[in-house]
């Protein structure tokens, strides 16, 4: 049957050349036509030789193959169901079992912890229970490395899995106690944010001076273990409700391979970012007139919506300050801020205001965040352009980490323009990407698309973007197809919607409202196939996009070459019934 397909093949392709080379020939479009009505046919009587000999390739794209779609994500769920019933039963299995095993231990550990008075400190208690039990009847721990070191019997391998998070701001020597007591570790953090603090370390002298090399290089756990252990980039991003929110980092840290789901909302106004001018000086190296703008627009988010969370990020500590005092002043003056304030404050550790500089908001993250520049002309009208520790060594971390804190906003108060900024003798690379966050923050507050691109295309001409030249960019010929059908019935289509490589294939602008997308559009093209597992490009790509507002139809490749027509009506359908 293979020969056959071969020979039928050559056959056909002999065919088609003689047909093209007579339309070389004549000047008019009719051998062409033939050509290309010879081309699919051949290719439509070899898809249906092929599904005749392998049935289960038919599957694809028709309603049974929808069946086994929502097959897999039912089984999916239940397996995740059946785990934690499984894990409960070991539970309860291991409890009886040390029971059994050390009924006199166990008799003791109900006896302390159920004790009023005299309680022995927790580093006694699981010291004692530790190996009797207790690290089996509690099986996961939540600590911090120093307070495992503090806590825990120093024995090799009591737990079977150690994991550190934030490993970047976690020292080596602080790692290794917890390491010792792991039989596996697994070490995740980022190296493009903040490093352990050098505030109380001291300094290392040594006399081999590789050895001292050696010991700068692993200045963190993540750093050391990125050198020695096999590993992989956790790409996916979740914080950000809009795309504008991490792209900026996500280009200028990260080269455009973390996962971010387009904007629904692709001109959305206002702007998920919010450029606010202030008349402010810099003097005695904060902004009081730019601190007095932040409370005004902190008194204002809290009467519009008081269950989102806010935070303050400034760029030095005397500006957090004069913040913090300007909040204190406010509150003393103006009842009604003081009353609304109070009662957010009153709230969840993880839900309050918060006002801090970047060399201390790692882990933090609320709705909405305020910026304080705070850097602005002095009395005599100069821009002074010293920047503190953001222009040291490794300062653009601090920046990465101050500007991926926002859930759903970002409101930027400068009392200078981009422009002010005089970064071109910059040793390091932290004042230059400042000056393009802020020139990338005006552009998204003016739905700039043009100037966004350039921007994150352009910054410092270090960073190794993504971004696609050209108006049109398909990952397929059938995928262009698909786009001129859609196009020549009246709508306006976007490709390759998105700036990371988490794109959408094709996505029609909404005909009652040209700022948002009433519809995604997937081909079974090349980014269908990148995808390893059945799960993620069938159940949990289109779940995480449906989970950011989209409404996602596939197109399926078999269908669009059996019945082009009916998969574009079908589409149309889609479309009119979302608008309907």
């Amino acid at each position: 049957m293979d020969r056959l397909y071969d020979h039928s093949a050559k056959e056909v392709q002999r065919i088609i050349d003689r047909l093209i080379e007579r339309n070389l020939s004549d000047s008019s479009n009719l051998a062409e036509e033939w050509a290309e009505v010879a081309k699919q046919s051949a290719y439509i009587h070899w898809i249906d030789q092929i599904e005749i000999k392998y049935p289960e390739i038919a599957m694809i794209a028709t309603g049974n193959y929808q069946h086994l779609t929502e097959e897999l994500k039912e089984l999916l769920q239940k397996k995740q169901s059946l785990t934690i019933d499984l894990l409960q039963n070991q539970m309860h299995q291991m409890i009886a079992e040390v029971k059994a095993d050390n009924p006199k231990a166990v008799k003791d550990m109900i006896y302390q912890t159920g004790k009023k008075r005299q309680l022995w400190p927790v580093r006694r208690l699981v010291n004692e229970f530790a190996l009797n039990g207790l690290l089996d009847v509690i099986p996961v721990w939540l600590v911090s490395p120093e307070i495992a070191s503090a806590i825990f019997p120093l024995e090799e391998k009591i737990f079977d899995l150690v994991i550190f998070d934030e490993a970047s701001q976690c020292t080596v020597e602080n790692g290794m106690p917890s390491i010792y007591r792991g039989n596996k570790v697994v070490v995740a953090g980022d190296e493009q944010q903040l490093p352990p603090s050098s505030l109380f370390k001291g300094s290392v002298d040594s006399d081999e001076e590789e050895e001292q090399e050696e010991f700068e290089e692993s200045q963190s756990l993540l750093n050391l273990a990125k050198r020695i252990l096999p590993s992989s980039l956790l790409e996916w991003h979740y914080r950000s409700k809009s795309e504008e929110l991490i792209n900026f980092s996500n280009h200028a840290f990260y080269h455009g391979h973390m996962q971010i789901a387009p904007n629904v909302n692709h001109l959305q106004d206002p702007a998920a970012i919010q450029w606010h001018e202030s008349n402010g000086r810099w003097i005695n190296q904060q902004n009081s007139v730019e601190a007095e703008d932040v409370v005004k627009l902190l008194k204002q988010k809290l009467i519009e919506d008081a269950s989102k969370t806010i935070g303050i990020i400034t760029f030095n500590a005397k500006q957090q300050a004069a913040i913090e005092d300007a909040i204190d002043r406010h509150s003393e003056e103006d009842a009604e801020f003081a009353v609304i304030y109070d009662q957010v404050m009153s709230r969840d550790l993880d839900e309050r205001i918060f006002v801090k500089n970047i060399e201390n908001v790692q882990g933090d993250e609320r709705h909405i965040i305020i910026f304080s520049i705070a850097y602005a002309k002095n009395k005599e009208g100069k821009v002074y352009n010293r920047f503190g520790t953001l222009g040291q060594e490794g300062g653009e971390n601090r920046l990465n980490v101050a500007v991926t804190r926002a859930k759903q906003e970002i409101h930027l108060i400068a009392s200078i323009e981009p422009h002010e900024l005089n970064v071109t003798n910059a040793k390091n690379i932290g004042p230059k990407l400042l000056k393009a966050y802020m020139e990338y923050a005006q552009a998204v507050s003016d739905l700039k698309k043009d100037s966004i691109e350039a921007t994150l295309t352009n910054l410092s001409g270090e960073v190794n973007t993504q971004t696609q030249e050209g108006s049109l960019q398909f990952d397929s010929p059938f995928e262009e197809e698909v786009y001129e059908k859609l196009t020549e019935i009246g709508y306006s289509v976007d490709t390759q919607v998105g700036m990371s490589g988490y794109r959408i294939d094709l996505a029609v602008v909404d005909p009652n409202d040209p700022s948002k997308y009433v519809l995604g559009i997937e081909c079974d093209g090349a980014m269908y196939h990148s995808s390893p597992a059945a799960r993620e490009r069938d159940i949990y790509r289109q779940r995480f996009l449906e989970s950011k507002g989209w409404k996602i139809e596939r197109v399926w490749s078999r269908n669009w070459w059996k019945d082009p027509f009916g998969e574009i009506e079908r589409i149309d359908r889609v479309v009119k019934e979302l608008n309907s």
